[in-house]
């Protein structure tokens, strides 16, 4: 499939009714993110009519390194997101309600839908470390572009499922990356395709840029974009990605990773603490949070 063959317009056409719509408490949360005025009471009245994501709080907030000895069982969805903490909660409603756009696909055989999935929730934890070393105000919004920078993927195997597992064994045989293959053959991007889609759900345009340059580190290359702001949301995203492929946290649909500059660790403030201690505390946070927040179902 060559660019010249077909748009990304007759993709999105093509897709849109076997892509999934937004949830609607995905699209309230994402827009609520940078809203600095919304409580815990405020998200409480989001999700309470949300059956499935209330258990998976309940389910979470029960779980042993939660309760205290001999403390009963929270059945409250008020007195569990209290216990939670604010934090917790968003990024469980971002799990639960993201995961389906993932799962309601069906994957190659041999590049499995967790495995992606997997992937796209280390990149998101591996921007909340990030965000915590360089104190950037919105940690979740950080957290939410991680988790959403591979839907192009997706929409890829969606759109045809056979021509993309052609491509991701072809990138495999050469070691190059997915992106690096698709300029290489000029390929529809999988990276320009999810932000696309994004734009399509009305998505925030911190978001819709992310997706869109999460594989381009230099600035200067990221067209029509100015926001400093929203560079440096794309620089997360970039060095965060960069990590957790080295990490093979997941699995992105390809075995290779690329390694970030010390331009880029100079322009996110973290050029003295270095890679190798970058992405030990990313590991650590996995290994604390990933069981419970990721394995929901």
């Amino acid at each position: 499939m060559s660019r010249e063959e077909i748009t990304y317009e007759q993709v999105i056409g093509k897709l849109e009714e076997k892509l999934p719509s937004l949830p609607q408490i995905l699209d309230e949360l994402i827009k609520a993110l940078g809203n600095f005025d919304v409580t815990l009471d405020l998200i409480q009245e989001m999700i309470e009519i949300d059956q499935s994501i209330s258990l998976e709080i309940l389910k979470v907030v029960n779980k042993v390194e939660f309760l205290e000895p001999e403390e009963s069982r929270i059945t409250s969805i008020h007195d569990a997101m209290h216990k939670l903490g604010f934090e917790n909660v968003q990024k469980i409603i971002l799990n639960v309600s993201a995961l389906p756009i993932f799962t309601d696909t069906t994957f190659p055989a041999f590049f499995k839908v967790e495995s992606l999935w997997k992937h796209s929730v280390g990149v998101a934890f591996g921007c909340t470390v990030i965000s915590d070393l360089i104190d950037y105000e919105n940690s979740d919004k950080a957290y939410a572009c991680g988790l959403m920078h591979d839907i192009g993927k997706v929409a890829k195997i969606k759109f045809d499922q056979r021509n993309f597992g052609r491509e991701l064994l072809s990138a495999k045989r050469k070691e190059m990356s997915i992106h690096e293959m698709e300029v290489a053959r000029n390929l529809l991007q999988h990276e320009t395709l999810g932000s696309m889609i994004a734009e399509k759900w009305e998505m925030p345009e911190e978001l819709t840029q992310s997706i869109r340059w999460h594989h381009t580190e230099e600035r200067e290359k990221r067209i029509g974009l100015e926001d400093p702001d929203i560079h440096f949301l794309v620089d997360m995203v970039f060095l965060s990605n960069c990590l957790i492929n080295k990490m093979q946290f997941g699995n992105s649909g390809h075995e290779f990773h690329s390694t970030p500059s010390p331009k880029l660790l100079r322009r996110l403030g973290l050029k003295d603490i270095g890679l190798a201690e970058l992405e030990e505390q990313v590991r650590l946070l996995l290994e604390e949070k990933f069981s419970f927040l990721v394995l929901l179902k």
